[in-house]
């Protein structure tokens, strides 16, 4: 069987595995036993026991949402024959720290990964979660050597959620009414290209001109800057993100092992699209079984290339510390 030339062999089908076992990568098992798409589970850290405390508590969730997947804690052995790599390991951002503060500790961690990953092989599709994103990406895909289509970060996604959930909230519409996305860097370097941005089928730069009334309180500068800061408002109150990240994770395995074709905002290797060759960033695609089938090169406004430039820049900077350890 194959897709679109992808073929699906060396690994099997549905078999997630998660490395890292803390609150992010448990929270990322625990929507997947809700989704109940994936037909195996398995947990690896290097503190095997938290791994194997992990899995039996969620082995109880599974039990009692009646999902059929396999929840277990493993070993390095297990990414040999995974579908699907999930890297949520690396250093817990500490309040008032940027992502780019983590890059070199992360780096350190991704090593080690690697080695280990390289030792036993991987055929899959590998997503990155750790930060600072876009680097880390980069270092997994150019590390080991990988295919954009089959090693991408979770990028904006998350940003672009919230983005959606904070138009809404401001228009007083529904959230399925709004297509926007957030594009660029995860957190500090994000942009909304508002020429892309609808409710229902209409520009929200028309809607606005049709609603004076939503226009006068609509501020996108305000909630750009709510949507940047808002992970360091969550590290601040408890420590750690988890449930937003976790339910992208979800939707990006969901997408991919139903074959779905959805839109969404990732990191991924650009190869002269938005002029860029050779660097990652945030930007939408189309995903599907065979990982990233298509990297939309959507035009942008003078201002929105402008705002992307900027993000690319401060991208290149990352990715220069970080290809210094390759």
């Amino acid at each position: 069987m194959s897709v679109d030339g992808f073929p699906l062999k060396g690994f099997t089908f549905g078999k997630v595995v998660i490395v890292g076992a803390g609150h992010v990568g448990a929270q990322c098992a625990a929507r997947m036993l809700e989704t109940n798409d994936a037909t195996e589970i398995v947990l690896v850290d290097v503190d095997e026991a938290r791994a194997i405390a992990q899995a039996a508590d969620l082995d109880d969730l599974g039990f009692g949402l009646g999902s059929a997947p396999i929840v277990r804690a493993g070993s390095w052995e297990d990414i040999a024959d995974a579908h699907i790599l999930v890297i949520t390991a690396g250093r817990t951002r500490k309040p008032g720290e940027t992502r780019y503060d983590l890059l070199d500790g992360t780096i350190a961690i991704m090593s080690s990964i690697c080695d280990a990953i390289e030792r036993v092989g991987f055929n899959g599709i590998l997503v990155s979660i750790s930060n600072p994103v876009d680097a880390v990406t980069d270092y997994m895909k150019h590390r080991l050597r990988l295919p954009r289509e089959r090693c991408f970060g979770t990028g904006t996604a998350l940003d672009t959620s919230r983005l959606a959930r904070q138009i809404s909230r401001s228009l007083g519409i529904s959230r399925r009414e709004v297509q926007a996305m957030c594009i660029g860097a995860h957190g500090e370097e994000i942009f909304v290209p508002i020429t892309h941005t609808y409710v229902g089928t209409v520009p929200i730069l028309e809607y606005l001109e049709m609603h004076p009334g939503d226009a006068s309180q609509f501020s996108l500068a305000e909630i750009v800057a709510e949507n940047e800061a808002k992970g360091a408002h969550i590290i601040a109150g408890k420590g750690s993100t988890e449930f937003g990240i976790s339910g992208v994770v979800s939707n990006i395995v969901t997408t991919i092992i139903e074959d779905i074709r959805r839109m969404m905002t990732l990191t991924v290797e650009l190869e002269g699209e938005f002029g860029v060759e050779g660097l990652p960033c945030g930007v939408p695609c189309i995903l599907g079984q065979a990982g990233i089938e298509l990297v939309m090169d959507i035009e942008l406004s003078p201002r929105e290339r402008e705002l992307f430039d900027e993000a690319m820049g401060s991208i290149k900077r990352s990715v220069e510390r970080e290809r210094a350890f390759l």
